[in-house]
């Protein structure tokens, strides 16, 4: 608020940039606290691709499947996390690999890996690659993703630019040559 203040100031003279900041203040207090209370953003690929590797290294390891749940579902964010946990904890109680992965089958990016867990529940190695197949797909569609906001951040900053420039333009550019040839065609007529 103070650098509103002195800007203003800086900007308006004493009295038009109290007058401003006196009304842009307020207006820029509530617009700092709104950006503040916003809650951050979740990576949800990012973390989830980690787990998905971690998962997959413990299984090229020659770990069983439900410890590399354990060892890995600590890395996730802490509702996949505890899913991971009851999946690792119905393998290891002995059920049957449908049942137990089926605690995660409404997760949309966990149906490839579903899939291939209730094919081969005894070989990992497949499995190991299925995993690193899934981490690899978030994190291709995290930068495609963190690509189109650049993207639309560089659009986004150069439109003020062009709103700026757009009236020069009119009147330095175009506005003279339709006065030149509106001169020359009224001076043609005469």
């Amino acid at each position: 608020m103070l650098s509103v203040s002195g800007a203003s100031v800086a900007l308006l003279g004493p009295i038009a940039g109290v007058l401003c900041a006196t009304a842009l203040g307020p207006l820029a207090w509530a617009l700092v606290a709104r950006l503040y209370a916003r809650p951050p953003r979740l990576q949800d690929g990012a973390g989830l691709a980690f787990t998905l590797d971690l998962i997959g290294s413990a299984l090229q390891a020659g770990q069983p499947l439900a410890s590399a749940l354990l060892l890995a579902a600590p890395a996730a964010e802490p509702a996949v996390s505890q899913r991971l946990l009851r999946v690792a904890g119905l393998l290891q109680l002995g059920a049957d690999p449908v049942e137990a992965w089926a605690v995660v089958a409404d997760v949309p990016i966990f149906e490839p890996v579903v899939a291939a867990a209730r094919r081969s529940s005894a070989s990992g190695i497949r499995l190991a690659a299925e995993f690193e197949h899934v981490a690899a797909s978030l994190r291709a569609s995290g930068r495609a993703a963190a690509e189109a906001r650049a993207h639309r951040a560089g659009v986004l900053a150069v439109a003020p630019l062009g709103l700026c420039f757009l009236p020069a333009f009119v009147c330095l550019g175009i506005v003279p040559v339709i006065v030149g040839i509106a001169g020359g065609v009224l001076t043609s007529m005469h």
